[in-house]
């Protein structure tokens, strides 16, 4: 007959090997990462591998992965399906998932999200149907609108291009980075300017509605230019002694037409419109420079039109270090 020591002995024996046994298949989970339906891996693989609980049927999964460590929060509604830091792409899914399935990245997010090679500013703009309101992380902001929202196919869920980009330019802090914004999204075709001026007819008291139109047409090729009277005014403010002349110069290439010279200075100034961001109009800008600083001019600058039209200070400062002042 056993006795009652070793029923005690025997009892707290298997109950210690339970625990142990208890302890090992959980630290044995730990190394297991969730499992994941088909639908699930698609989404991760279209995403960036990243995912919002209300993609999942069952949202404590989640966060499940995430307090074992196998997956990273974004935000309380979105996760990455890894433990190490998010990339920029990442964090920007993460946005366009947050605010749930009516969600829209807006601005340089969204532009972004259509092939725009550019950091994006932060925070990430996100617009959402006037009656929702989720809580949003400092790195997103929302924008509530009554306007219907639609989404290109495929990709990040945001707004149209020619939408995204007016948005962009509204919200750029200054008109530098707005034509920034506008020039190289127009550059890269991310947007077409037909479209951009049709979006800008349905937005008649838009801020910076005359830089939109203004740029487009330059980057077009119209009427636009900062010619010899607008920049000699410009120079007249600011002091300056306005240009001597306009001067044609032969070289290798032909026959060259320099937009502004000082005789006694021998100081050459380009005004290069939108066009001139183009590598092929870019390249044969430096051949020309190149030609006219062998020919003996000391100093040659070139300035963008609108940073003469909407930023000139920096400019026209370094211009009046050069050129001697309105006697």
């Amino acid at each position: 007959m056993e006795s009652t020591t070793g029923l005690s002995f025997s009892f707290n024996l298997r109950l210690s090997t339970g625990r142990i046994h208890a302890r090992l298949i959980y630290a044995t989970m730990r190394q297991v990462p969730p499992r994941l339906s088909t639908n699930v891996i698609e989404l991760l693989t279209a995403q960036s591998n990243v995912i919002a609980v209300w993609q999942l049927d069952d949202g404590r999964a989640a966060r499940r992965a995430h307090a074992l460590g196998h997956w990273r929060e974004l935000t309380p509604r979105v996760y990455a399906a890894a433990p190490s830091e998010p990339t920029e792409e990442q964090l920007i899914w993460a946005a366009a998932l947050h605010a749930g399935p009516l969600g829209r990245l807006a601005g340089q997010a969204a532009l972004f999200g259509s092939g725009w090679e550019h950091d994006v500013a932060r925070p990430f703009d996100v617009v959402v149907p006037a009656e929702l309101n989720p809580g949003c992380p400092e790195w997103i902001t929302l924008h509530r609108t009554t306007r219907v929202l639609t989404s290109p196919k495929g990709g990040m869920p945001r707004t149209p291009p020619a939408q995204a980009c007016l948005d962009a330019v509204v919200w750029c802090r200054t008109d530098r980075e707005a034509v920034f914004v506008l020039i190289t999204a127009l550059k890269e075709k991310v947007v077409e300017p037909p479209d951009l001026l049709r979006e800008l007819k349905n937005r008649p008291t838009m801020p910076r509605r005359h830089l939109v139109s203004e740029t487009v047409d330059e980057f077009t090729g119209g009427a636009m230019s900062m010619g010899e009277l607008d920049f000699a005014k410009l120079c007249r403010e600011y002091g300056i002694r306005p240009p001597d002349r306009q001067v044609r110069r032969k070289s290798a290439q032909g026959t060259r037409f320099l937009d502004c010279y000082w005789d006694a200075e021998r100081v050459v100034v380009e005004i290069d419109g939108a066009g001139h961001a183009d590598i092929e109009v870019m390249r044969d800008d430096h051949e020309r420079q190149n030609d006219v600083v062998l020919q003996g001019d000391r100093i040659f600058l070139r300035v963008f039109t609108w940073v003469l039209r909407y930023e000139p200070e920096v400019f026209m400062s370094q211009l009046a270090q050069i050129v001697g002042k309105v006697e």
